[in-house]
């Protein structure tokens, strides 16, 4: 307490001199290679390169270790190390606990959008980045490769894997990764999940990130589970990441404590042209007993595309009365999977039953429209919506020449009667069909 804006650039910290062995300090528990106690403004590592890399490795206990006992540990920043490898960046010196762990303070930094200032961190026992507790606020994580080596393109071998490559437990309005190109994090081959946001969590932003991902955007390096994952938490937003190669979801959302999550603007199982195949293996998205989450919007940019992977579109599953409904998906363009594009109750096609619509489950097992006709030129359809009764509905309408909605054409909103039913008799989109095209 009190020791503040230290500099400490170039060491092997945990390893033998050459940086290819392990010669770990501590004994568990709370120990560390480095440790940042009620201290604010140090500086650990540098954007110079093998210059100003320490190497943080094979210690027993967390690589480096931040937290504010009395106050103060902010502003610290930590920058172009290696925490978990070797010297060469080829090979894992596991820390036996996360590779950096934040456990209170304000806006403390982990790599950076500037050339040289992000860090490798892969190979840790736990996570690479943790973050934990409602003293934790601000904190940037930004621009490292997170599970991969240094090269970006391979990582450690399942048993000495991370478990997972940032985890949130209860920080306060994180960002990971951001919108400048520098700002992205490649969190891709770790053991178990990706991006974790949980246990009360709030405002944490999950931003422009490759999980999942080499660090060329075009090829697979899965996380063993999810994507990224939501629970418990509060007001997350995951928007603008490029999501693909996972072993199961993409994304999963789950548990009725878990509020406010925004899904938008994201590519899930497909590169940012949209054309390239990067499949997550369980399925696009996977919204599990959590209700009022955001997949897409209606403004510009909102809309994912979720395409080709090898399960559901999207999936939404009720374990509880009351969970998995209020769920609205908006303006997404979900083609290519080999499941449904959205399935409620995850048993495949829910077939309309008579009016009005007053079934329980996943989203309600909401009825889908029918269009009856659609006609070229200015494009026009016809149809009708059997739900719930005088209710206001918004209808979005796709056209397609794969199964799915390919090309979002645009939206209408619908009144249903006291029966329960609405008749959409000419909806009017400015977009012309081509001749392949369904709606």
């Amino acid at each position: 307490s009190g020791a503040g804006y230290n500099v400490i650039v170039g060491n092997y910290i945990g390893t033998d001199p050459t940086g290819s062995a392990p010669m770990g300090n501590g004994f568990g528990g709370v120990s560390a290679g480095i440790s940042i106690l009620s201290s604010p403004g140090n500086l650990i590592g540098g954007n110079q390169g093998a210059a100003t890399r320490n190497v943080v490795s094979g210690n027993n206990g967390s690589g480096i270790f931040i937290t504010a006992q009395s106050g103060g540990a902010d502003r610290n920043v930590i920058i172009g190390n290696y925490i978990g490898l070797d010297a060469a960046g080829t090979a894992a010196l596991t820390n036996t606990s996360s590779g950096v762990s934040v456990v209170a303070g304000v806006s403390n930094r982990v790599g950076g959008a500037a050339a040289g200032e992000g860090n490798v961190i892969s190979g840790n026992a736990a996570a690479g980045v943790s973050l934990n507790g409602t003293n934790t606020f601000f904190t940037l994580v930004q621009g490292n490769l997170i599970g991969p080596f240094a090269d970006g393109v391979t990582a450690p071998p399942a048993a000495s894997a991370q478990a997972t490559g940032v985890q949130d437990q209860g920080a306060r309005n994180t960002t990971i990764g951001g919108s400048a190109p520098g700002a992205r994090n490649v969190v891709s081959g770790n053991r178990l999940y990706g991006i974790r946001a949980e246990l009360a969590a709030t405002g944490c932003t999950i931003q422009g990130n490759l999980v999942g991902l080499q660090g060329n955007g075009t090829a697979a390096l899965a996380n063993g589970l999810y994507g990224v994952a939501v629970a418990r938490s509060t007001n997350t937003t995951v928007q603008g990441n490029l999501i693909g190669g996972n072993t199961s979801y993409g994304v999963h959302v789950s548990l009725t404590l878990t509020t406010g999550t925004v899904v938008r603007g994201n590519f899930i199982g497909t590169d940012a042209t949209g054309t390239l195949a990067l499949p997550n293996v369980g399925g696009g998205m996977l919204i599990d007993g959590a209700n009022d989450v955001r997949v897409g919007g209606t403004n510009s940019g909102d809309g994912n595309v979720i395409a080709f992977n090898a399960g559901r579109g999207v999936a939404i599953i009720t374990n509880t009365p009351g969970a998995g409904v209020r769920n609205a998906l908006l303006g997404n363009r979900i083609y290519g999977n080999l499941g449904i594009a959205i399935d409620l109750d995850a048993n495949g096609a829910n077939p309309n039953d008579a009016a009005p619509d007053t079934d329980n489950g996943a989203n309600g097992l909401q009825h889908h429209p029918v269009v009856t006709n659609a006609q070229q030129g200015s494009t026009t359809v016809q149809g009708f919506l059997v739900s719930a009764t005088s209710l206001t509905f918004r209808c979005e309408f796709f056209a397609t020449n794969v199964p799915q909605g390919m090309l979002f054409l645009g939206a209408s909103n619908l009144v249903t009667s006291a029966g329960g039913t609405a008749v959409f008799t000419t909806v009017i989109f400015p977009l012309t069909l081509p001749t392949s095209a369904y709606v």
